[in-house]
């Protein structure tokens, strides 16, 4: 696409976002295709969206025309696209029992989750059954994550105690998605959806370095500002916890504190 065509593009899209922002529509609407739908979405006039697909199967398209969507009416990059726009798939598996879900599903699950609970998503698309299932408390889910950068403190071993708890896999050496290690003050860890796993060097309980590395040989490959490690799976059931949430709390708690 060439740029002229694409700010072209862009201007009708935002002019289309315009005017369902300014009521020149109407409020109900029936019979829209699916890309349609997420123009709608888009050009709605809030600050978190929740888009409701008939099922999992639907969710990967229905995000994917959303986040070309806001990116386009916004001015996002992808990288902004993809960490606003997030899908939630149903866990496809009874979760008071086993088997767990397939960690892709999980740490979708879970990402969004978090995001919802101590982050700022613009909008999460979820299909109906995954409306359904109770939930973690969002205070139970936010304190799993942490963002990492140079001369934050944290201990090494409370940071393995979290990943742990959010369902990672102690691991030596880590070379698969879900795995992470301690050796002294080096904590590696590889999260679900990164091309490369993170090294994380501490001087007592101070994070001294972050650097990207590959699996296959284990040298560093690229230093790193910052890392936000997100929960890999939500927090196992106990009956002390309970789940005591649904979906529509932690959309309430995220638009809240957006405002």
């Amino acid at each position: 696409m060439s740029t002229a065509i694409s700010l072209t593009l862009r201007a009708l899209l935002r002019g289309a976002a315009d005017r369902i922002r300014g009521g020149a529509l109407a409020a109900r609407y029936g019979g829209l295709t699916p890309p349609a739908q997420a123009l709608l979405v888009a050009g709605t006039p809030a600050e978190l969206a929740l888009l409701v697909v008939p099922t999992d199967a639907d969710i990967e398209a229905a995000a994917s025309d959303l986040r070309f969507f806001l990116a386009a009416i916004e001015g996002w990059s992808d990288v902004d696209a993809e960490r606003l726009v997030l899908s939630f798939p149903s866990p496809e598996v009874d979760p008071y029992r086993g088997p767990a879900p397939h960690l892709e599903v999980a740490s979708a699950r879970a990402r969004t989750l978090y995001a919802l609970a101590a982050l700022r998503p613009r909008a999460v698309v979820a299909s109906a059954a995954a409306l359904l299932p109770r939930l973690p408390a969002p205070d139970d889910i936010a304190r799993l994550g942490v963002e990492l950068a140079p001369g934050v403190e944290l201990s090494p071993f409370e940071l393995a105690d979290r990943l742990a708890e959010g369902g990672y896999t102690r691991e030596e050496p880590v070379d698969q998605h879900g795995e992470f290690s301690v050796r002294g003050g080096i904590v590696d860890v590889f999260p679900a959806g990164e091309a490369q796993p993170i090294r994380i060097e501490f001087v007592g309980d101070l994070v001294e370095s972050l650097r990207r590395y590959d699996p296959a040989t284990q040298r560093s490959v690229a230093p790193l500002d910052r890392a936000l490690l997100v929960p890999l799976r939500e927090p196992a059931w106990t009956e002390a916890a309970g789940r005591p949430a649904t979906l529509a709390d932690y959309v309430a708690r995220a638009s809240g504190a957006s405002k």
